[in-house]
């Protein structure tokens, strides 16, 4: 081969884009992201296993059931009510919560309340507390 042919190869080779794993790919969306729920992991192609294996040997901490973020992530005051907003995404943070949220109170209530559908299935959460207003469908797409 001449001596221009092996260089161009070496080069192309160099260049090529180092192969991801899902570990990877992994602490490139919580990274993007923040909290990431596992079936945001499972769309980007990253299995459960993977994400089992990163949590025990503290690569990423588990917040809840299906809810992790990286472990050096920075916590706010709001922690809990993203917390929340992730778990339960048709849900609507509301009544003191949303007072603290937008500080027109001083007060800081002890579990976060969020409000969902007459007709839907109450959240399981074991964390963060909440608190659960059930308001009808018109209430809840007004305004928000």
């Amino acid at each position: 081969m001449p001596p221009s042919r092996a260089s161009a190869s070496f080069a192309s080779a160099s260049l090529a884009p180092e192969p991801t794993t899902q570990r990877t790919q992994a602490l490139a969306l919580l990274k993007r992201r923040g909290m990431t729920r596992l079936s945001e992991f499972s769309e980007a192609g990253i299995t459960a296993t993977t994400i089992s294996r990163m949590e025990q040997a503290g690569e990423v901490l588990r917040l809840a059931r299906g809810l992790y973020q990286l472990p050096d992530a920075a916590l706010d005051a709001h922690q809990s009510l993203a917390e929340v907003s992730r778990l339960v995404p048709k849900g609507v943070i509301c009544l003191a919560s949303a007072l603290a949220f937008h500080g027109l109170t001083d007060q800081m209530p002890p579990k976060v309340w969020i409000a969902i559908g007459r007709k839907d299935w109450r959240p399981r959460l074991t964390y963060p507390p909440v608190r659960i207003a059930r308001f009808s469908d018109e209430l809840l797409s007004r305004s928000v």
